[in-house]
């Protein structure tokens, strides 16, 4: 069935038009309200928009959709909703104040990442937050440094493709990882060996791969709250170091760009430098600063998008409601 024609769908939609030639339609348009990305944000604000009585013109460089059309993902239902009510769940706006806070201090995967020489964060973090640390303290560098026993695990787990689906793919993609293991890693007898290969210190490389052993063994914490359970001794060779550094042509860090345009956050304007609103032009979803944009965590980017877009369009309402009383007094005056 066609979504628009669901006794669901409460919007009014106008049907695509269908022509031969591009050329002879007229492509001068306006309208109350313009979406540019039409994607989770962009869809969003055009339903608030057009529910608020706006016409809406919607843009997109493709067909629609954005990452939310390949992506799934959790939707945060906090703050004490009629969903939860509904459940028998309580909860508060104060409540869900304090998790999001807790939760965008750091979050929830491998080996020891290294860069200039030295290990420099937990390494078991969502891929943003390592890339987060790698991007803006280690200039884009890092090297995931593997023994023997990890080496031959991620082998096993390529080609049996137990992996973790992190593509939009309906299955898990092992391609990426193949080609970094056979061709973005280095191979050496031992740690002092791989440091020359690797261009490190061989001293540094030692110390720190001492200091690891000694945490996976419980002797001492990690210096970077790493659990135990997840350090595994890095102690029989042969020795691996692959490139994960966000220049690597073949295994980049999975990382992402969070964060954006800064905005006013009653309204989702843009500011300007001097943090004063520019008139008409609103940011939302991951173009503009919102709940992901220190780190990023499943489900926050979906929310994120439903709200900061429906906040354009009701603030791009609430304005052509008071424009329409102003006008409405004038004619009566």
């Amino acid at each position: 069935m066609n979504p628009i024609d669901s006794p669901h769908w409460h919007s009014p939609f106008r049907q695509p038009e269908r022509v031969a030639d591009a050329t002879e339609v007229p492509w001068d348009d306006a309208a109350d309200f313009l979406v540019v990305g039409y994607g989770g944000a962009g869809i969003a604000a055009a339903l608030e928009a057009v529910e608020k009585g706006l016409e809406v013109l919607a843009l997109d460089a493709f067909d629609g959709g954005g990452s939310r059309a390949m992506n799934g993902g959790v939707v945060y239902a906090g703050g004490g909703t009629a969903i939860q009510r509904e459940a028998g769940v309580e909860d508060s706006v104060d409540d869900m104040f304090r998790y999001l806070k807790l939760e965008t201090q750091g979050v929830v995967k491998d080996s020891t990442i290294h860069g200039r020489d030295q290990r420099y964060c937990d390494e078991v973090p969502y891929g943003a937050a390592i890339g987060q640390v790698m991007g803006d303290e280690q200039d884009g560098a890092g090297l995931l440094i593997l023994d023997r026993a990890p080496y031959r695990k991620a082998w096993h787990q390529v080609r049996k493709n137990d992996m973790l689906p992190l593509r939009p793919q309906p299955q898990p993609q092992p391609q990426p990882a193949i080609l970094a293991l056979l061709f973005a890693s280095r191979k050496a007898r031992t740690l002092e060996e791989l440091a020359r290969k690797c261009g490190l210190d061989p001293r540094v490389l030692g110390e720190t791969a001492r200091d690891y052993n000694l945490a996976s063994a419980g002797w001492q914490t990690d210096r970077f709250g790493k659990d135990q359970k997840d350090i595994h001794a890095i102690v029989q060779g042969p020795f691996y170091a692959i490139d994960v550094s966000i220049r690597s042509r073949l295994f980049p860090l999975s990382s992402m760009t969070v964060g954006g345009l800064r905005v006013d956050e009653d309204s989702g304007q843009v500011l300007r430098a001097d943090d004063t609103p520019i008139g008409g032009l609103y940011a939302a979803g991951r173009t503009a600063i919102g709940l992901p944009s220190h780190l990023y965590i499943s489900g926050l980017s979906a929310a994120d998008c439903i709200f900061s877009g429906r906040r354009a369009a009701a603030h791009v309402a609430q304005l052509a409601q008071q424009q329409t009383q102003k006008q409405a007094q004038l004619q009566q005056s």
